[in-house]
């Protein structure tokens, strides 16, 4: 019974309404629009995906803008700081690129751009200058990381084949390189690899001509990173080496407009104005390197040679020092046009005793090289009245730096009695230039020695 009195109520309603004009769809009319304007939501735009739209565009500054923006709103937003990273790299500030991405790898493991852009960032700073020792070890970890993320791309290995030539592992960087070719031969970075390894194997055309491939690849490269820096300086480096200085100061004013603060970009371009006779071009790139890097000893080096090549020896000289003291190394020592007496160049010698042991003599010298140029002596010249007798110190004892150092010439069958005169010259020599050499005999007579038959310290100065 009550179900039929339900069904009927239902009938009743539904007649009722259709009656009234209701639509059955519809319990209540629509309100009227000359009152309310219904509006939709807007759908509030990701931040980084805007970012991340801008940086595809090359727009720097507003993605930069864009991934800032989210992380006011959430400082560990692990996308936000790996874009941001890459932004900083792409304006060469490596530092600052560093610093966030390494905290988007630790919030983002799997972001295989923040890792990509780590390794980059990491190798970019071995070339500037940077202090921190495990740069490039660092680097090959974010690299490898790369490399797991993407293993049918070439790119991470030929960054680690760099990575092995900079480390010194030259087997790593062939068989890398190896790998690479053999899917893209035209890889940029495999390039410049190519070319650094026919720098260090001195085959300067190769050097060029690898250099040259690889930046007509980087052109096409959306922003020219450190990579075209390095491959700018290969190429200047070839040409200068075949002393086609033209060429060389051309590309080394690309590297230093591509990376105006990098180590060596100065001082680079200052090697190639002196090697062409300019020195008066060298001067201002001489002393930039020396605001920016002021341990670098190539900026002294040049300074040095130009103001030799002007008659300047007190500059020259004092140059060099600097040099020689921030590292310069064997191979770049060079001599200057001496004239005048050892004394005047800073050399002195002074006999500090003799022991005779019958017709043994052991004589004791102490060189003073006050000339800021390293010395290497290799024998000693020990003349009496009846006779003279080189006395050879080994080649194992002849490296000798600036300084005072003490000697011990040790000569047999020395025919000499009391009141003759003993001359000892030692025979000095300064590494040159190109491998050249220059010798200055120092000379220091003792007259009158007289000989007790045991020694005699302190016997006179030259």
């Amino acid at each position: 019974m009550r179900r039929r009195i339900y069904l009927y109520l239902c009938i009743g309603f539904v007649v009722l309404s259709i009656s009234c004009g209701l639509s059955p769809v519809e319990s209540t009319p629509p309100l009227s629009t000359s009152t309310f304007t219904p509006t939709i939501a807007p759908t509030v735009a990701d931040p980084v995906a805007l970012a991340d739209e801008a940086l595809e565009r090359g727009n720097l500054d507003e993605a930069g803008d864009l991934y800032n923006e989210a992380l006011e709103v959430d400082p560990e937003d692990g996308r936000a700081l790996s874009g941001l990273g890459t932004v900083f790299y792409h304006q060469a500030r490596y530092e600052e690129a560093r610093r966030l991405l390494k905290q988007a790898v630790e919030l983002l493991p799997r972001d295989t751009r923040a890792w990509m852009m780590l390794g980059r960032t990491d190798l970019a700073l071995h070339y500037y200058g940077t202090s921190d020792e495990h740069l490039l070890e660092e680097a090959r970890d974010a690299v490898e990381r790369w490399a797991t993320m993407e293993t049918e791309e070439q790119a991470p290995q030929a960054y680690l084949a760099w990575i092995a030539r900079l480390e010194g592992d030259a087997a790593v960087a062939s068989r890398r390189l190896l790998a690479v070719e053999a899917v893209s031969p035209d890889d940029p970075v495999a390039h410049l690899v190519r070319a650094m390894r026919a720098e260090d194997r001195g085959d300067y055309t190769a050097e060029v001509e690898h250099g040259l491939a690889a930046w007509e690849s980087l052109e096409s490269w959306q922003f020219p990173g450190f990579e075209s820096t390095i491959c700018a300086r290969l190429i200047g480096y070839g040409y200068a080496q075949q002393e086609r200085y033209e060429e060389a100061i051309k590309w080394g004013m690309v590297e230093l407009q591509l990376g105006p603060a990098m180590r060596h970009a100065n001082s680079n371009l200052a090697w190639w104005y002196m090697r062409s006779g300019d020195c008066e071009e060298a001067a201002p790139y001489i002393e930039r390197e020396i605001e920016l890097y002021p341990d670098n000893w190539a900026p002294y080096f040049v300074r040095s040679i130009c103001a030799s090549q002007e008659g300047d020896e007190a500059t020259a000289f004092g140059a060099y020092r600097e040099a020689v003291l921030r590292g310069c190394s064997d191979e770049y020592y060079w001599y200057f046009d001496l004239q005048g007496s050892a004394e005047q160049r800073g050399i002195s010698l002074r006999l500090t005793g003799i022991d005779i042991y019958g017709k043994m003599a052991k004589i004791y010298v102490e060189i003073d090289n006050r000339n800021g140029r390293q010395i290497w002596i290799h024998s000693f010249l020990v003349e009496w009245p009846n006779g003279a007798q080189v006395s050879d110190v080994g080649i194992d004892d002849i490296n000798l730096a600036t300084g005072r150092s003490s000697w011990t010439v040790t000569v047999t069958d020395v025919m000499i009695s009391p009141g003759d005169w003993l001359r000892i010259t030692p025979n000095l020599q300064l590494l040159g230039f190109n491998s050249e050499w220059v010798e200055i005999p120092v000379e220091t007579e003792i007259p009158q020695l007289e000989l007790d038959g045991t020694s005699v310290p302190g016997a006179g100065d030259s």
